[in-house]
């Protein structure tokens, strides 16, 4: 039995998505005209990102293990 979410295509629409989804972000970025205010936005920004890292990897992760992909630990 084949799994229905093969991790290639995940990772590759994960790609696509991300790759997308920094076009609001630089356009947002450069219609900011203060210096420090541009600074913010992005600090904010990052540490949003930051926080959405691990959970995505883990589930990345659990799904793939769970898939047989990987041998359990």
């Amino acid at each position: 039995m084949r799994p229905r979410l093969r991790p290639a295509d995940v990772a590759r629409r994960g790609v696509a998505f991300g790759l997308l989804g920094v076009v609001p972000l630089v356009v947002t970025a450069l219609s900011i005209t203060g210096r420090s205010d541009r600074r913010d936005f992005l600090a904010v920004v990052s540490a949003v990102g930051g926080l959405f890292l691990p959970v995505g990897s883990a589930t990345l992760l659990g799904s793939v293990a769970c898939a047989g992909v990987l041998p359990a630990a």
